[in-house]
Protein backbone atom coordinates (compact mmCIF):
# COMPACT_ATOMS: atom_id res chain seq x y z
CA UNK A 1 0.00 0.00 0.00
CA UNK A 2 1.33 3.41 -0.88
CA UNK A 3 0.64 6.76 0.75
CA UNK A 4 -0.04 10.07 -0.90
CA UNK A 5 2.35 11.05 -3.66
CA UNK A 6 5.21 13.30 -2.60
CA UNK A 7 4.82 16.79 -4.08
CA UNK A 8 7.15 17.55 -6.96
CA UNK A 9 7.94 20.99 -5.53
CA UNK A 10 8.06 21.99 -1.91
CA UNK A 11 7.19 25.65 -2.51
CA UNK A 12 6.54 27.26 -5.88
CA UNK A 13 5.71 30.89 -6.69
CA UNK A 14 3.88 32.09 -9.78
CA UNK A 15 3.97 35.83 -10.47
CA UNK A 16 1.21 36.93 -12.83
CA UNK A 17 -1.22 34.22 -11.74
CA UNK A 18 -4.56 36.07 -11.79
CA UNK A 19 -5.39 35.51 -15.48
CA UNK A 20 -4.32 33.79 -18.67
CA UNK A 21 -1.40 31.41 -18.80
CA UNK A 22 -0.31 32.20 -15.22
CA UNK A 23 -3.74 31.28 -13.85
CA UNK A 24 -3.93 28.10 -15.92
CA UNK A 25 -0.45 27.10 -14.78
CA UNK A 26 -1.36 27.73 -11.13
CA UNK A 27 -4.39 25.44 -11.41
CA UNK A 28 -2.31 22.75 -13.12
CA UNK A 29 0.68 23.07 -10.76
CA UNK A 30 -1.18 23.25 -7.43
CA UNK A 31 -1.52 19.48 -6.97
CA UNK A 32 2.22 19.07 -7.55
CA UNK A 33 3.29 21.55 -4.84
CA UNK A 34 3.23 21.40 -1.08
CA UNK A 35 2.74 25.19 -1.12
CA UNK A 36 1.92 27.31 -4.15
CA UNK A 37 2.26 31.07 -3.76
CA UNK A 38 0.36 33.07 -6.36
CA UNK A 39 0.94 36.77 -7.00
CA UNK A 40 -0.56 39.41 -9.29
CA UNK A 41 -1.83 42.97 -9.16
CA UNK A 42 -5.51 41.92 -9.33
CA UNK A 43 -6.11 41.08 -5.67
CA UNK A 44 -9.75 40.02 -6.18
CA UNK A 45 -8.96 37.61 -9.01
CA UNK A 46 -5.99 36.31 -7.06
CA UNK A 47 -8.07 35.61 -3.95
CA UNK A 48 -10.67 33.78 -6.07
CA UNK A 49 -7.91 31.66 -7.60
CA UNK A 50 -6.40 30.83 -4.20
CA UNK A 51 -9.75 29.42 -3.09
CA UNK A 52 -9.48 26.80 -5.86
CA UNK A 53 -6.88 24.73 -4.02
CA UNK A 54 -6.12 24.45 -0.28
CA UNK A 55 -2.35 24.78 -0.66
CA UNK A 56 -2.46 28.12 -2.56
CA UNK A 57 -1.46 31.33 -0.83
CA UNK A 58 -2.43 34.64 -2.45
CA UNK A 59 0.04 37.52 -2.14
CA UNK A 60 -0.94 40.55 -4.26
CA UNK A 61 2.10 42.21 -5.83
CA UNK A 62 3.19 44.37 -8.75
CA UNK A 63 6.18 43.05 -10.71
CA UNK A 64 7.19 46.64 -11.55
CA UNK A 65 7.81 47.34 -7.84
CA UNK A 66 11.25 45.78 -7.34
CA UNK A 67 11.43 46.64 -3.64
CA UNK A 68 7.93 45.27 -3.09
CA UNK A 69 8.77 42.00 -4.85
CA UNK A 70 12.00 41.65 -2.84
CA UNK A 71 10.10 42.26 0.39
CA UNK A 72 7.45 39.75 -0.60
CA UNK A 73 10.14 37.19 -1.36
CA UNK A 74 11.57 37.72 2.12
CA UNK A 75 8.10 37.24 3.68
CA UNK A 76 7.45 34.10 1.62
CA UNK A 77 10.80 32.63 2.73
CA UNK A 78 10.43 33.77 6.36
CA UNK A 79 9.16 30.35 7.43
CA UNK A 80 12.58 28.87 6.57
CA UNK A 81 11.09 26.95 3.68
CA UNK A 82 12.68 28.42 0.53
CA UNK A 83 11.00 28.69 -2.85
CA UNK A 84 12.30 26.02 -5.21
CA UNK A 85 10.42 27.07 -8.35
CA UNK A 86 9.54 30.57 -9.59
CA UNK A 87 7.53 31.24 -12.74
CA UNK A 88 7.17 34.82 -13.92
CA UNK A 89 4.10 34.96 -16.12
CA UNK A 90 3.71 38.71 -16.15
CA UNK A 91 5.10 41.49 -18.21
CA UNK A 92 5.54 45.19 -18.55
CA UNK A 93 4.61 47.02 -21.72
CA UNK A 94 6.34 50.19 -22.80
CA UNK A 95 4.83 51.52 -26.03
CA UNK A 96 7.29 52.68 -28.68
CA UNK A 97 7.05 53.81 -32.27
CA UNK A 98 9.23 52.37 -35.04
CA UNK A 99 12.61 54.03 -34.82
CA UNK A 100 12.27 54.60 -31.08
CA UNK A 101 12.82 50.97 -30.16
CA UNK A 102 16.20 50.29 -28.58
CA UNK A 103 17.23 46.72 -27.82
CA UNK A 104 20.52 47.82 -26.24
Amino acid sequence: MTGPAKPRWNKAWIIGASTGIGRALALRLAPECRTLVVSARSAGKLEALAQAHPNMQAHPADITDAAGIAGLHDRIDADGDPVDLVVISSGVWHPARPGQFDIG
